[in-house]
């Protein structure tokens, strides 16, 4: 977008060309956040679902002013003659398509009979994506989209669209536990049946082990931030925390292997019944090839349960990588400077696992470990040092 943004500036301000962009983006305010600071002034659509099919990025469309497409990724240097100076006799007095009058919809929805388990689908995706933080009917929405995916499990790009509703649901005050694993699980099933597939390759390569990334997601994030704020312009507020994964280098060679540290001691601390909940997602290799997958691992205080006891110092998480495998690292902090005395705020750890590939073994592979966790009863404020153990079972 950069490139086109800079070449056809001087062609908008004459107002030969109108440009839109469309971006697959599955965080539409990242997408926004990088419009900004690049200063495009043009108007940018989202499109996480990737309704319009788009196999690779960036996409380039020419169309008239009947909205006939004319070109496919023209080429810059002849873009001028080839299109802007074309005469290409197309009638111009009526427009191509009316916009809907109330609610937007995505063109599929015009096309199916009303009430058929098709229109619905597209129902459910034009909400989500031109009414995102309409949280009421979020869960209606993932539920007609399973649907259809289970009733068409040939339909690839049903899977895929499953995947990004339930990642969006993942982000939103309507989160649900596993919603984040049943994303990844989706783009993967989505993936096996269509493995050309570049954006939905991408979108699970953004989660995922550092061998399996062909370069680093967002490297760009902190930059535009603190460029924007030395300007004095107010960015976007970005919802979905950055992952590791998300900024992290690609990385060649043998998988990573952890320092040697020593096991933290547990004599004497009880094990937790129910103030924490673990939930852990698991994004493999896309590939195979590499046997390493990337674990996310978040840690939660059970609501109305318990809160964490920061002035106890920071949590220290134990993982024991699969017998025949490795993890990048066995011990972690998780630092609570700067956080107040109590808080409620989730917490993840990720690591990097190489999985044994014994298809003949009894059991799937799991790490395990444990997390030392200082915590505070929100009944009665008691605070007690905690153990929650660990067992994760890893795609081969």
């Amino acid at each position: 977008m950069p490139v086109w943004h800079g070449l056809s500036e001087r062609w908008r301000e004459a107002h030969d060309l109108a440009v839109v962009g469309i971006v697959q983006e599955q965080h539409r305010e990242r997408a926004a956040l990088y419009a900004q600071w690049q200063g495009f002034d043009w108007p940018i659509l989202w499109d996480p679902f990737n309704t319009t099919g788009a196999d690779a990025v960036p996409n380039v469309y020419a169309l008239d002013e009947a909205g006939i497409v004319r070109a496919i990724r023209p080429d810059p240097a002849t873009f001028e003659d080839d299109f802007l100076r074309a005469d290409f006799g197309a009638e111009h007095s009526t427009p191509p398509f009316a916009s809907p009058a109330v609610q937007p919809l995505l063109a599929g929805a015009l096309t199916c009979a009303e009430g058929s388990p098709e229109h619905a689908q597209w129902l459910a995706l034009s909400r989500r994506t031109f009414a995102p933080d309409d949280h009421a009917v979020l869960d209606a929405d993932v539920e007609t989209l399973q649907a259809f995916a289970d009733d068409h499990e040939d339909d690839a790009s049903a899977r895929f669209q499953l995947g990004v509703a339930l990642r969006l649901r993942h982000d939103s005050p309507a989160r649900k536990p596993g919603d984040f694993q049943a994303a990844v699980d989706a783009w993967r099933a989505a993936l096996e049946l269509r493995p050309g597939e570049y954006i939905w390759r991408r979108r699970i390569q953004q989660y995922g082990p550092t061998l399996d990334k062909p370069y680093p997601f967002y490297p760009w994030m902190d930059e535009a931030l603190a460029d924007l704020t030395a300007r004095g312009i107010t960015p976007p507020r970005l919802g979905a925390r950055l992952t590791e994964a998300e900024l992290a280098m690609p990385r060649r060679g043998a998988p990573p292997v952890a320092a040697d540290h020593a096991e933290p001691s547990t004599a004497g601390i009880p094990i937790d019944t129910g103030w924490i909940e673990v939930e852990a997602t698991v994004a493999a290799d896309t590939t195979g090839r590499s046997g390493t997958a990337r674990l996310h691992l978040t840690f939660r205080p059970t609501e109305g349960v318990a809160h964490w006891n920061n002035e106890a110092g920071p949590m220290t998480v134990w993982l024991v990588p699969p017998t025949g495998g490795s993890v990048d690292r066995t011990l972690v902090s998780l630092p609570v400077e700067g956080l107040a005395a109590t808080t409620s705020e989730p917490r993840t750890i990720e690591c990097e696992v190489a999985v044994p590939q014994d298809d003949e073994a009894d059991a799937a592979p799991a790490l395990t470990g444990f997390a030392l966790i200082d915590m505070c009863s929100d009944t009665d404020g008691v605070c007690q040092l905690l153990r929650r153990d660990l067992h994760v079972v890893l795609t081969r």
